[in-house]
């Protein structure tokens, strides 16, 4: 799973602004934007283990809300998208968006529609990113990919 987000979110040590906003959120590392303020900068050992500290707060809210198994590449993506979009908007707790969220498709055994599901979240501020959509079409492929060959996903 680290690999899979410093290869998306790459790895900065010194804050950045939100490509869609210029500003807030503030971000470092790979992509923490908690307490992040401009100026800051970090060693490249505190974004290692910031990632380790962090990835527990995506991953427990996803095993939460999901009530159907999850093969261990489907959970990858899924907390890829959380850690860039919260785990609320995965699970559907956030009520931004009425569609049924990704965790919802999930549990209701619509792997295929939650997957594609992946690349509603393109835009970042109403801004159409097309970094931000290749990401979310890997992130889908991740997810999309069959447990086995007697496990195709429909």
């Amino acid at each position: 799973m680290a690999a899979t987000l410093t290869g998306f979110e790459g790895v900065r040590l010194k804050a950045y602004p939100d490509p869609a906003t210029g500003g807030k959120p503030w971000t470092i590392c790979m992509g923490d934007t908690n307490g992040v303020k401009r100026g800051d900068i970090a060693t490249l050992a505190e974004c290692k283990q910031q990632l380790y500290d962090l990835a527990p707060k995506y991953i427990k809210p996803l095993e939460a809300c999901l009530k159907v198994p999850v093969p261990d590449k489907r959970l990858i993506a899924l907390t890829s998208l959380a850690w860039n979009l919260g785990p609320g908007v995965v699970c559907g707790s956030s009520k931004k968006n009425r569609l049924p969220s990704v965790a919802e498709l999930l549990n209701a055994g619509k792997v295929a529609k939650a997957c594609d599901a992946f690349l509603r979240y393109s835009y970042a501020a109403g801004i159409y990113f097309p970094g931000l959509h290749t990401r979310r079409v890997k992130e889908r492929a991740m997810c999309l990919e069959p447990i086995g060959p007697k496990n195709p996903v429909e």
